[in-house]
């Protein structure tokens, strides 16, 4: 939307500077002359609309070229707090996982336990022959 509205920016000027330069008869018909070949015949109310449609069509090109740059503005502004509150979860995030670090740690026993083993006796058979 930018590019067209700076083209019809440019185009609206273009175009009324051409008028200016190459048509400057008076009478009660204007003759739109342009590089050498007559556009057309006006009365002095045409050519009074034609500049009206003309400063439209610049206005149009610079509201297109002002709401593109507001729209920006917002997204660049949205894509700024996103990133902010990405931080802040991100710091809020490592926080709690040092207190969780901290807990397990105090959860654990100062001194390990002793683990013993039960080693079942060898004992030998009490067969008796006979």
């Amino acid at each position: 939307m930018l590019i067209l509205g700076l083209v019809l920016i440019v185009l609206s000027a273009g175009y009324t500077t051409l008028l200016f330069a190459y048509n400057n008869s008076g009478g009660p018909y204007y003759t739109v002359t342009m590089f050498g070949h007559d556009v057309a015949s006006l009365r002095p109310a045409g050519v009074f609309a034609a500049g009206i449609l003309t400063a439209l069509v610049f206005c149009l090109g610079v509201w297109m070229v002002v709401s593109t740059e507001r729209r920006r503005r917002v997204a660049r502004l949205q894509y700024r707090e996103a990133r902010q509150e990405a931080d802040l979860a991100a710091t809020e995030r490592d926080k709690l996982a040092k207190q969780l670090r901290k807990t397990e740690e105090a959860r654990q026993p100062i001194i390990p336990q002793q683990t013993t083993t039960v080693v079942p006796e060898q004992t030998t058979p009490k067969h008796t022959r006979a």
